[in-house]
């Protein structure tokens, strides 16, 4: 009892002392017991009693001291020699008042006093019955005393921890709703800012005035990405993070990620390089999105923390499996490097190697943190290795699905023909060996230097010896003045021809250079090149189907619109929204083809089987025969009529569908139905040209005028209720003709819209779901197509809540349905008035 933890009550020192007592006495008096004596023995009651209470008394003294002793920082020994002392005092004490309680009567006088006098084995067994019961008592008590005390704290532990899970509940929501309150309140006036800027860099700015709305725009980014980064940790924190699995295009998207840091990089003279190992599949299933942000994370810190040298990303597969596949990425940087004192606090939440206020580089320490908690919920690791003035490696891993039918998605890189070879002149040499191992894949024979006087020897060499080189590949942002030198070198006319050319340049002021464009090269690539966009331009080149002139550059995108395409042949559009047939009719008629057009797909197929056609565009979903239907019909016919002996034999026409999803699914369902292409609504000009290019062989034409945008026009931002750009294409691609073409399908609008929304509120009240749908999918399409964002949206809210949970789910649509097509044509009619089209 006594030997626990906690010091002894009182009371606890009172029965351990009883306890000792008894059984010292016990001892004692059984002792006496064994005594064989030739007398009578006998007791004194009183004295008994008080040889026992010696023996309980000076028990608890000694247990007294021995805790008090030990509590009042004295030393164990001396507290136990102690105590010792005192028990000792106890046994000899009660011994001797028990002797002087003895009486013994010699047998040949033994007087017997009745009622006065115990005999010794009575007592003994009397005392020890009495010290047992006692005893017995006294665990019973204690244990169940325990019990008791054990039940009550467990009841107090179970309240206590019920009443923290209770205020960690509440404090985690209160923190959900302050971040959420927060995240609006922060992003709302953070995306008012971003607007702004952008509407003051459109207007015309003075240089320093240019460079103030750049340094606005660029802390609006900033601000809002440090918002982004507390939130996620926030979400990943509670445990209310997930990610989503979704089809997607690896290399598409590394590609993007790599386009964001292009500037920046040339911006700040850094080599950023890339790799993307060939047998990593062209799709995989997972999450793009953090994918992307965990890249985005590693490549930004590269570069915060380099301040020359490169950047090298790098992707390749590292394990496999039936259904899923392991990626292992790394960014290496040529920075300052980690301390090895630092490496624990890297991936810390709200660290920052410097902290100081004196602190060069800015972040919230937030980056690293949620990029490994990213990474671990998509099923991999993260690791670095640093060294001080060395730089730093990032790798990490990532577990993708692998798609059943992931072959034949995407075109396979072609093998180049034997001797097929190019010369690539290369400033950085990690860059070079990149080239060097994609070149390797694809059979191309690659001679790699890095200075401009050794690609020149190496050029004049080859051409002396007549073994030339198909083209040569120069690194303009690395080489400077001395590459643009041996790229003029290069297009001199030498043995009947000039040098094919591609130019590797970098995303700055460069690239407007007119002299650069005066070279006439085969294509001008931002560096680090797509490798699809270098592997498409080595291939045209080797194919001979066109000449130098006639690749865009992926390098300008942006002034893509000054080298319009132009076929010859004529195009089927089957299409039953008038809006959208009459936008589709103006491009392909500016593009100098003939168009014919049908409402449906049994007016198609009619249409089709009387006439021949270069290419035909195939809205999905058409009333009486949608377009899969339609396409299943034209192929039976193209095959029927090859069969039959009386009739030429039709060959087979390339059928692009058209449809408003960007599902993997629908892509499929379309190219099982006998399509060939895939174009997603809504599209421009520009990806409209490029989907005809790959069916059709764009011819060369004397360049139009470039119709210049009246001044009121240009003050007319796009907003969420109308997208004014599209009207200024729609007006761009006819010319001097586009006002009319644009009247013309705003009046189709005007005619339609309401219309299809008085039809959407009859079918509502009259309860014909299937005509809410197709109706509400028109409008969608048509307000799309001509700009009108919160209208367009609206509809594919309605067409999706009707189609899935039915007509009750779209009630509280139906009133913003008619506010959105009056601010729409309210929109529009502003828009035509300032750009003076009469509408």
């Amino acid at each position: 009892i006594v030997s626990r933890r906690r010091t002894p009550t009182f009371a606890t020192t009172a029965i351990a002392a009883v306890l000792m007592g008894g059984g010292i006495g016990a001892m004692h008096y059984s002792g006496m017991a064994s005594v064989e004596a030739n007398a009578l023995l006998r007791y004194d009651p009183i004295l008994v009693a008080v040889s026992v209470g010696v023996a309980v008394a000076l028990a608890f003294l000694s247990l007294s001291i021995r805790f008090w002793l030990s509590g009042s920082q004295t030393s164990k020994l001396l507290s136990t020699l102690v105590a010792a002392s005192v028990m000792g005092f106890a046994i000899s004490g009660m011994h001797y008042t028990a002797m002087q309680a003895s009486m013994f009567f010699p047998l040949d006088n033994a007087l017997v006093q009745s009622g006065m006098v115990f005999p010794p084995m009575l007592l003994a067994m009397l005392i020890t019955l009495f010290v047992g019961l006692i005893a017995a008592c006294t665990m019973v008590a204690s244990f169940a005393g325990q019990q008791t005390e054990l039940a009550q704290s467990l009841k107090e532990e179970i309240a206590r921890g019920d009443k923290a899970r209770k205020d960690a509940e509440a404090a985690n929501a209160a923190k959900s709703q302050f971040l959420a309150t927060m995240s609006h309140e922060i992003r709302t006036p953070i995306n008012g800012i971003l607007g702004i800027a952008n509407l003051l860099a459109s207007t015309p700015l003075n240089e320093r005035q240019e460079r103030l709305v750049e340094n606005l725009s660029r802390s609006g980014q900033a601000l809002l990405g440090v918002v982004n980064d507390i939130l996620d940790f926030s979400k990943i924190e509670a445990g209310r993070f997930e990610l989503f699995e979704v089809e997607f295009d690896v290399r598409e998207m590394i590609s993007d990620v790599v386009d964001i840091f292009s500037e920046r990089c040339a911006s700040a003279g850094l080599e950023f390089v890339y790799y993307i190992g060939e047998d990593v599949p062209s799709y995989l299933r997972g999450d793009p999105v953090r994918l992307r942000q965990v890249l985005v994370n590693l490549i930004g810190n590269a570069i915060k923390f380099t301040e020359c040298g490169e950047i090298y990303l790098k992707v390749i597969p590292e394990s496999s499996a039936a259904d899923h596949l392991v990626l292992a990425c790394s960014v290496e940087d040529t920075g300052i490097g980690i301390a090895a004192v630092d490496h624990d606090k890297v991936f810390e939440s709200f660290q920052q190697l410097d902290a100081s206020m004196t602190r060069l580089r800015g972040g919230s320490g937030l980056g690293l943190a949620i990029t490994k908690q990213l990474v671990e919920l998509m099923g991999g690791r993260i690791w670095f290795e640093s060294e001080t003035g060395h730089g730093s490696s990032f790798h990490f891993t990532a577990r993708m699905g692998l798609l059943a039918s992931s072959e034949g998605r995407t075109r396979a890189p072609s093998k180049f023909p034997e001797g097929f070879r190019v010369l690539v002149v290369d400033g950085n040499a990690a860059s070079a060996r990149v080239m060097a191992r994609y070149f390797a894949s694809w059979n191309i024979q690659a001679h790699i230097v890095t200075t401009v006087t050794d690609g020149q020897t190496r050029w004049v060499e080859a051409i002396e010896s007549d073994s030339g080189f198909s083209a040569a590949i120069i690194d303009l942002k690395g080489l400077g003045r001395p590459g643009f030198e041996l790229a003029k070198q290069i297009r001199t006319v030498r043995n009947g021809r000039a040098g094919n050319l591609i130019l590797l340049v970098g995303m700055d002021a460069s690239v407007a250079d007119e002299s650069i464009a005066e070279l006439g090269a085969l294509a001008m690539l931002a560096k680090p090149a797509r490798p699809s966009e270098l592997h498409d331009c080595l291939a045209q080149l080797a194919a001979r189907t066109e000449e130098a002139s006639g690749i865009a550059s992926g390098s300008r995108r942006n002034r893509a619109r000054d080298k319009r395409l132009y076929f010859e042949g004529r195009i089927l559009v089957a299409e039953d929204n008038l809006v959208n047939r009459d936008v589709v009719t103006g491009i392909l008629e500016s593009m100098g083809l003939q168009v014919t057009t049908a409402s449906n797909g049994r007016v198609t197929v009619d249409i089709y089987m009387q006439d021949n056609f270069d290419v035909v565009l195939m809205d999905c979903e058409m009333p009486v025969i949608d377009g899969l239907e339609a396409t299943k019909r034209i192929r039976a016919f193209e095959t029927r009529t090859g069969q039959c002996a009386n009739h030429k034999q039709r060959k087979r026409t390339p059928i692009i569908a058209l449809t408003a999803h960007a599902l993997i699914e629908v892509r499929e369902k379309c190219l099982r139905a006998g399509m060939d292409d895939f174009l997603t609504k809504p599209f421009n000009d520009i990806q409209l040209g490029e989907a005809l290019r790959r069916w059709l062989t764009p011819v060369d034409r004397a360049p139009e005028p470039i119709l210049q945008r009246p001044e009121s026009e240009t003050l007319l931002p796009p907003t969420a209720v109308l997208d004014t750009s599209v009207f200024s294409e729609i007006r761009a691609f006819q010319g001097a003709n586009g006002a009319a073409r644009l009247r013309q399908i705003f009046m189709r609008f005007l005619g339609e819209a309401p219309a299809l929304v008085k039809t959407i509120h009859t079918e509502h009240t009259a309860g014909n779901c299937d005509i809410v749908v197709r109706s509400a999918h028109s409008l969608k399409s048509s307000s799309a197509a001509l700009g009108a964002l919160q209208l367009s949206a609206r509809c594919a809210a309605i067409e999706q809540s009707a189609r899935d949970k039915g007509l009750d789910a779209i009630k509280h649509h139906l009133q913003p349905l008619d506010t959105d097509l009056t601010a729409a044509i309210k929109a529009a009619r502003a828009f035509m008035e300032a750009a003076n089209v009469a509408a």
